[in-house]
């Protein structure tokens, strides 16, 4: 197998996709299948999206967006919007509970930098006495798909406490849940949301 930018490379004779290509074309679906015929490289099988990728990427992104993108662009535009009116940031959570993304007012309230915080485990850096609830709230979340709105004393181990609100919510991709969404906002100490 070769590394490629659409997943490994999986080499096959053209005899063995011949005898058995329902078995390829699934292998396709993983990566590109190179083909060969006496030894050299002859023909490559693709998945369709990866395909569709190729031709988008090679036409200067002229396609037209596919569904995904545009439900992801009103999803990013509802998230700016969130964040104006409240000040809040957001988290994105790997499969895993590792930090993938986040803003850099939430990294603040964690006491770290962006950088910091991406690859680590949320859990690692909530406060202790709150880690018990946001671990069962996550695992709600990445195996039954349920949202949660978990309000917190504080949300990093140091510093001086700032309550504030996490809405969790499962990230699907495909149908299967890939991740968690999660949205901070700080709050007052009689509930309401403090802009900062």
């Amino acid at each position: 197998m070769v590394k490629h930018a659409y997943g490994e490379a999986t080499y096959a004779t053209a005899a063995e996709v011949s005898r058995n290509f329902g078995r390829w074309q699934d292998q396709a679906l993983a990566g590109p299948v190179v083909v060969t015929h006496h030894g050299r490289p002859r023909v490559v099988v693709i998945s369709a999206h990866q395909y569709e990728a190729m031709t988008e990427e090679a036409a200067g992104g002229m396609a037209e967006d596919p569904p995904e993108t545009a439900r992801l662009q009103e999803a990013l535009a509802a998230l700016q919007a969130f964040q104006t009116v409240t000040g809040g940031g957001a988290i994105r959570l790997t499969r895993r509970g590792v930090i993938a993304t986040i803003d850099e007012p939430v990294a603040e309230l964690l006491g770290l930098s962006g950088e910091e915080a991406v690859g680590a485990l949320l859990t690692d850096l909530i406060d202790t006495g709150e880690r018990r609830r946001v671990t069962a709230a996550l695992e709600a979340c990445f195996e039954e798909g349920v949202a949660a709105q978990l309000d917190l004393k504080r949300l990093g181990r140091t510093g001086e406490a700032a309550p504030v609100t996490l809405g969790l919510a499962p990230v699907r991709r495909d149908s299967l849940i890939d991740g968690v969404a999660v949205a901070v906002t700080r709050t007052t100490p009689g509930g309401g949301v403090e802009v900062w």
